[in-house]
C-alpha cells in the first residue's frame, strides 16, 4: 500500500498528527450529537486525561474507553461552538475507525472547515486541561 499524498501546505497532515497525538496522549474524544453540555472543567479534564496506569501508544482500546468516558461526562457549557463541533467530529472519527492508522487517514481527509473545528477542540483541551 503506497502512502497517501500530503497536500503541499501540509495542513491536513498537521491536523491528523495533532488529532492522533492528542487522542493518544490526552485521549481527547467526545460523543456525536447529544453530548451533555454541562460538565464542569474538572470532570471534562478527567475524562480526557490518562488514567493512573498510563498509556502505551498503539492501544486503540484505551482511546475508545476514554471516548466513552467523555460521552458520559460531556463538554463544559462554555466550550466554543466550533470546539464542541470538533469534539463531536473526533468521536465520529473514533467510532468509525478500527485503529489509529484508520483514524489518522480519515482525519487527513477532512475538509478545511472540519479541520478548523478539530483544531479548535484540540486547542480548547490543551488550554483547559493543560
Amino acid at each position: 500500500m503506497s502512502p497517501r499524498p500530503v497536500p503541499a501546505d501540509g495542513r491536513a497532515a498537521r491536523v491528523a498528527g495533532a488529532a492522533a497525538g492528542l487522542l493518544l496522549v490526552a485521549a481527547a474524544a467526545s460523543a456525536c450529537g447529544g453530548l451533555p453540555e454541562d460538565a464542569n472543567g474538572f470532570e471534562f479534564c478527567q475524562a480526557v486525561k490518562l488514567d493512573k496506569k498510563g498509556f502505551v501508544p498503539g492501544e486503540w482500546d484505551t482511546a475508545e474507553d476514554m471516548a466513552e468516558k467523555l460521552k458520559e461526562v460531556g463538554t463544559p457549557e462554555d466550550i466554543p461552538d466550533d470546539a464542541r463541533e470538533g469534539a463531536e467530529l473526533i468521536v465520529d472519527l473514533v467510532e468509525d475507525s478500527s485503529d489509529i492508522r484508520e483514524f489518522t487517514g480519515k482525519a487527513m481527509d477532512l475538509d478545511s472547515d472540519d479541520q478548523d473545528r478539530l483544531l479548535a477542540y484540540l486547542e480548547y483541551v490543551k488550554d483547559t486541561c493543560g
